[in-house]
């Protein structure tokens, strides 16, 4: 009885994410909270083509900071406002106060890699399968690929990450190191354009192929 009203409840939590996924509420409300929130910071230059080992250096100069009320649906902040926290960090030796958690990590790396590399936002939601609580949650990563071995990787507040074999691989690891089960994905350029998502782990999804259309954009 308790198993199939998990179910039940993970099923209404996939269909709120497939809403929120399909009227791109998500990046639409991020950008708001970016225009409210971050809009001091727009014209800070990030660092651009880095290696995944340099924006690892600087991540780790960050502290990871929760959301607080005013970032109501997790929205993903600027990465100007993060870089702003990486050169304070550099220059002042303190961080600034406000959010910072895995959504600012990932979109701050997402511009900040080399566009050779195809970086992009991966956003996994997922529920508590193994206690009590059946409450949401979720991670957002920056997954980017080695197009000389087409091996995936996914960088942020959680360091460098793989190599994976497929987007799935990526998926199904971030559900597994939080021991939680998928409730959906969704893939986001660094401007925040929706490129995919889905209620079921990415099989058969051929990640050079989604990412060489964006590369090729540039």
């Amino acid at each position: 009885m308790k198993q199939k009203f998990r179910k039940i409840v993970r099923k209404i939590w996939q269909l709120s994410f497939y809403f929120i996924a399909l009227t791109r509420i998500y990046p639409l409300w991020s950008k708001l909270y970016r225009w409210l929130y971050h809009e001091d910071y727009k014209n800070i230059p990030i660092a651009w083509k880095l290696t995944p080992e340099q924006a690892d250096e600087k991540c780790q100069t960050l502290t990871w900071t929760k959301d607080s009320a005013k970032e109501m649906f997790d929205a993903i902040g600027s990465p100007h406002w993060v870089q702003h926290c990486i050169d304070s960090v550099k220059f002042t030796g303190s961080q600034p106060p406000g959010a910072l958690d895995c959504d600012e990590y990932a979109s701050w790396c997402a511009v900040a890699l080399d566009n050779r590399l195809c970086p992009m936002i991966l956003s996994v939601s997922y529920m508590n399968t193994w206690e009590g609580s059946l409450k949401p949650g979720g991670h957002n990563v920056c997954v980017y690929l080695n197009r000389k071995t087409n091996e995936i990787y996914h960088i942020g507040n959680w360091g460098i990450c793989g190599p994976y074999s497929s987007l799935e691989s990526v998926v199904r690891d971030i559900c597994y190191s939080a021991r939680k089960e998928l409730i959906g994905w969704a893939l986001y350029d660094s401007d925040l354009n929706l490129r995919r998502f889905s209620i079921q782990y990415p099989k058969g999804i051929k990640f050079y192929d989604l990412m060489e259309t964006y590369y090729l954009s540039y």
